[in-house]
C-alpha cells in the first residue's frame, strides 16, 4: 500500500482541532502499509485476471469485426473494443491453468449474443442482465467486481464500533452490504438511486433512495463508503464536496474503485462489458488513483491514502479513503 498525505496531514492541530471526534480517530487507524492481491492466493489472482484479459480480447476482435454502430451506448463498447485489440495480443504466462467459468464469462458471452440488439439499439445493457436471473449480482460479487466490496468491508469491520453511524453510497445489490458485521448497536443506512435494487435482498441497515449527484440532508455520519459506485457521478470532485458535508469532523470516507489502465495502455477487463451500462458508457468508467486523490484534496478532505489491488503486475485499483 502506498499511503499518500498532503500537507494538511499535519492540520490537526490549532483551530480545526477541537471539532475533531477524537473517539474516532483513535477507532479508525491508517492500515498498516501492504499491496494485496484480488484473490487470496497471489498466483491465483494473476490467473483469473489473465484469463479475463484473454477472454476480452477474443470478445472485442469479435465485436470489431461490425461495422461502427449508430446507438451511443454501443459506440463506446465497439470503441473500447477497438482500444483493447490495438494494445495487441494479450501476454498470458498461464494460459493453461486459466478458468473458463463464473458471472464474468457469463458476461462476456451475453455480450456477443446481444450485440446485434445492443448495436441497434434494440435493447440495453440493463434490459439485456435483467433477462437473465442472478448475473449482475453475481457479477458484482464474484471476483474481480467482488474483491472490491471484500477489501472496503473488512476495512470496516475492523472498525465498526456501538454507536457509529454508517452511509454507504450507491449500495445496489448489497455486494458490500453483505459483507459487513452490523449490529443493532450501529446505525447503518444504504443508499441507492433505486429503492427496489436496495430492497430486493434481505440485508442489515435501513435503506433510502438517494442520488449523489444533489445534496443530502444526511449528516454526521461517522463512516461513508461507496464501492465502484462514485465513477459514476457526473462530477466526482462536486459528489465528493456532498459527501464530506454527510461527515462529523473527522469522519472517514472509504472508495473501493477500479484503475483504468492496470498495466501500460490496455484498458481493464472489463471495460467493454461495463460499457453497457449508464454511468460508464456516458461517462469515463473508472478513473486513475491520482484524480480521486487531487479531487479529494479540492474537496477539503485530509489524511488521504489508499491500499492497492493487485493481479501479478497488474494495478487493479483498491481503496482510497480521506477524512473530513
Amino acid at each position: 500500500m502506498h499511503c499518500v498525505f498532503g500537507s494538511s496531514c499535519a492540520s490537526l492541530s490549532g483551530t480545526r482541532a477541537k471539532y475533531v471526534n477524537k473517539a474516532l480517530l483513535e477507532s479508525i487507524n491508517i492500515p498498516a502499509a501492504n499491496d494485496v492481491p484480488m484473490m487470496q492466493d497471489a498466483s491465483e489472482s494473476l490467473v483469473l485476471y489473465e484469463a479475463l484479459l484473454l477472454r476480452a480480447f477474443d470478445v472485442c476482435g469479435e465485436i470489431c469485426r461490425y461495422p461502427k454502430p449508430s446507438d451511443p451506448s454501443a459506440i463506446r463498447i465497439w470503441e473500447a473494443s477497438h482500444a483493447f485489440v490495438a494494445c495487441g495480443p494479450v501476454a498470458c504466462t498461464l494460459r493453461d491453468l486459466c478458468p473458463s467459468g463464473g458471472a464474468v464469462f457469463d458476461a462476456f458471452n451475453k455480450l456477443l449474443v446481444d450485440w446485434p440488439e445492443l448495436s441497434s439499439g434494440a435493447m440495453t445493457g440493463e434490459i439485456a442482465y435483467a433477462a437473465v436471473p442472478d448475473l449482475w449480482r453475481r457479477l458484482m460479487c464474484e471476483p474481480p467486481l467482488g474483491t472490491y466490496a471484500s477489501l472496503a468491508a473488512n476495512f470496516i469491520n475492523a472498525h465498526l464500533r456501538p454507536g457509529l453511524k454508517l452511509i454507504e453510497l450507491g449500495a445496489g445489490v448489497g455486494n458490500t452490504s453483505r459483507l459487513l458485521n452490523v449490529g443493532a448497536d450501529v446505525l447503518y443506512i444504504r443508499t441507492d438511486r433505486s429503492l427496489p435494487l436496495l430492497n430486493q435482498a434481505d440485508l442489515p441497515g435501513t435503506t433510502l433512495r438517494y442520488d449523489f449527484n444533489t445534496p443530502s440532508s444526511m449528516t454526521a455520519a461517522d463512516i461513508v463508503f461507496a464501492v465502484n459506485a462514485m465513477h459514476c457521478a457526473d462530477n466526482p470532485r462536486r459528489t465528493l464536496s456532498y459527501v464530506r458535508a454527510m461527515l462529523r469532523p473527522g469522519g472517514m470516507l472509504i472508495l473501493g474503485e477500479g484503475e483504468p489502465r492496470p498495466a501500460g495502455n490496455r484498458p481493464w477487463a472489463l471495460d467493454m462489458l461495463c460499457c453497457q451500462f449508464s454511468g460508464w458508457w456516458d461517462r469515463t468508467g473508472f478513473r486513475p488513483r491520482d484524480e480521486w486523490v487531487d479531487d479529494l484534496g479540492a474537496a477539503g478532505y485530509i489524511d488521504i491514502g489508499h491500499q492497492r489491488l493487485f493481479a501479478g503486475e497488474y494495478d487493479l485499483g483498491g481503496l482510497i479513503w480521506a477524512r473530513a
